[in-house]
């Protein structure tokens, strides 16, 4: 692992934070502020950048290193486009106790700047891997006796009348298109968020959170 940190970084940084920098990284190189804006992607960078080795899991790895005693939670994302969108889903996906994600590999790119910015961190701790299909992915969970509960408003039951105290994935999709057909008919069932007034659909980072904490919910409370 590399670390790299502007001046002005060093100037402002309190010993608590040149503490945990060394923690993760007992060397690093110091750059002047103009050459570390030019190796930054951002207008205001915090003044710090690590090189860090990507995750090169497979699905089946999420289930084969499970943490142990841990029932499934997984969430399935299919074409998420907005790269906001995706770094919340993996940052709540870690908030909610998920033991994994699973990203299409039309979405958004999990390791563009946008995402991982958006994860603030989760990125290096939540499991995820990226396949081709999803639909694959969930007879994959199906074949691992994880049910599959695809997030449609068609032939849908509403979310929270169901059990996921037991192993259990939500796949959500596209944010204007939805899942392709194919995902819905693999699917276990299908559940749906209720909602009033005018609004025809949810942000597909809010829906993951609603999903994911309902199964959070009944796994605290046991019910």
């Amino acid at each position: 692992m590399e670390a790299f940190v502007s001046e002005s970084f060093l100037q402002k940084a309190d010993k608590n934070a040149l503490k945990k920098l060394q923690a993760v990284c007992p060397q690093y190189e110091m750059l002047t502020n103009p050459v570390f804006l030019k190796i930054s992607d951002t207008k205001t960078p915090q003044g710090v950048l690590v090189v860090v080795k990507r995750s090169n899991r497979s699905a089946e790895d999420l289930f084969a290193h499970a943490p142990e005693g841990k029932k499934p939670l997984l969430l399935l994302c299919e074409r998420i486009q907005d790269p906001g969108n995706l770094g919340t889903i993996l940052r709540t996906a870690e908030a909610a106790g998920a033991t994994g994600v699973i990203i299409s590999s039309d979405s958004v790119d999990p390791y563009s700047p946008k995402v991982v910015r958006a994860t603030m961190g989760a990125i290096l701790r939540i499991p995820f891997a990226t396949v081709e299909s999803v639909t694959e992915a969930v007879n994959l969970c199906k074949a691992n006796g994880t049910p599959v509960y695809a997030a449609t408003l068609e032939k849908a039951q509403s979310y929270d009348t169901i059990s996921y105290k037991g192993p259990c994935a939500f796949v959500v999709g596209n944010e204007g298109e939805g899942l392709l057909p194919e995902t819905i008919a693999a699917a276990t069932q299908n559940v749906f968020i209720p909602m009033e007034g005018k609004t025809e659909s949810l942000n597909a980072a809010i829906a993951s959170a609603l999903l994911l904490y309902e199964a959070n919910r009944q796994r605290r409370n046991g019910q």
